[in-house]
């Protein structure tokens, strides 16, 4: 049975059974979801919230059943944030979590990661051509400093993301996750309003005007028209306020759990939320993997590389539904009741990753051959912990 790790710099997520009623019970599999990483979570099952919404929608799709199923998405396990689903849990609890649930993580080579971190980081600022300060550093600049890289995105406020976590305006628009609506929607409204308010004057001045009563008539229904359309606008109104809210609720959340596992404190004031996020990406992994006896801190390390990414997941999901089975036929272990809730792989989700991943695969190659053997043996010594612990060198 794994410890708890040392630190928690990863997001940890939980597994939930949507068509069962889980109070009081274990979790069947705790995922351990490195911030470069979060293909892992989308193909093992995806945020249980993400699920309702689309279910919603449409007939949910079906999913590469990793334990030989029929691939259907009945019944398959999906997650919530562990600090959501259990907000006031002890330490204790945690540690019994830990070793009653099965524990998954990846751990990908650490020049891919390296690579891949550089690459997202850069893409989330804002244009060179805007904000020349922003211009990222050379990779080989980088390669000798990796965390010089977070440090001028924080020191300039490079992000696209301002201080609350919402995009910039650029050109009237909301430009970024969780930003407001763009200004020409805002204008729009601006204008239906001020349409409204003039047809109602006007009905006002026509009834003092003496019109004959069939006017009168029809225009008393134009006003209340008016109002009942008065009425939905507020309404809307409200509703995108609190979906507004809703979202800043939820930037808020993922700020404070980045910044405390990267050490930052709940003292860290918000506009370094996306310096701490860039950090987030380049933090070796060791330390959230491992636990303080040296132990890794999983049960299952999938090797994301694709010669071998499909094989491991299926035979974790496996293990894991194989135990959720036992555990139903002797009523106990984690999952013991959860019915016929397995962990599922989908596949096409994670064909599409790769496909991605491929593509990058043909940048990062190329930011090595021109950085030469001097970029590889500095990242690696960056990353030297992981490299020993994890065994996930090149």
């Amino acid at each position: 049975m794994p410890e708890l790790p040392q630190v928690a710099p990863c997001d940890v997520w939980v597994s939930r059974a949507p068509a069962v009623a889980q109070q009081g019970q274990q979790p069947q599999v705790l995922l351990v979801v490195p911030h470069t990483e979060h293909w892992l979570l989308e193909v093992l099952g995806g945020p249980c919230a993400e699920r309702l919404a689309n279910s919603r929608k449409r007939r949910p799709r079906k999913r590469g059943g990793g334990d030989g199923g029929d691939g259907g998405d009945g019944g398959g396990l999906c997650f919530e944030p562990l600090a959501a689903a259990y907000p006031e849990a002890k330490p204790a609890e945690l540690e019994q979590m830990w070793q009653s649930g099965t524990v998954i993580s990846a751990a990908p080579n650490v020049l891919i990661r390296a690579a891949r971190a550089y690459i997202r980081i850069g893409s989330g600022w804002k244009s060179p051509a805007a904000e020349p300060k922003c211009a990222p550093l050379p990779f080989r600049a980088f390669a000798q400093d990796p965390v010089a890289l977070a440090l001028q995105g924080g020191l300039f406020r490079c992000s696209k993301l301002d201080e609350d976590g919402h995009g910039e305006e650029e050109g009237g628009g909301g430009g970024g996750r969780g930003g407001g609506k763009g200004g020409r929607d805002a204008e729009a409204e601006v204008e239906a309003e001020a349409q409204g308010k003039e047809r109602r004057r006007r009905g006002r001045a026509l009834q003092r005007a003496g019109k004959g009563k069939g006017e009168d008539k029809g225009k008393e229904r134009q006003k209340q028209t008016d109002q009942t359309k008065g009425k939905e606008h507020d309404k809307e109104e409200e509703q995108d306020k609190e979906q507004e809210s809703e979202r800043e609720g939820g930037e808020a959340a993922k700020a404070r759990s980045a910044g405390a596992g990267a050490g930052a404190g709940a003292a860290a004031a918000p506009a370094f939320v996306p310096a701490v996020h860039d950090l987030a990406l380049l933090e070796p992994l060791s330390p959230c993997l491992t636990a303080l006896s040296g132990l890794l801190a999983v049960d299952y390390l999938v090797r994301p590389d694709p010669e071998h990414v499909l094989e491991d997941l299926r035979e974790v999901a496996q293990l894991v539904n194989s135990a959720a089975k036992a555990g139903a036929a002797t009523g106990a272990g984690a999952g013991a009741g959860a019915g016929a809730a397995r962990l599922l792989v989908d596949e096409l989700a994670l064909a599409k990753h790769l496909r991605g991943e491929r593509e990058r695969w043909k940048e990062y190659r190329e930011m090595y051959s021109q950085c030469g053997e001097a970029c590889v043996q500095q990242l690696s010594a960056f990353y030297a912990q992981d490299v020993e612990v994890l065994g996930v060198g090149r």
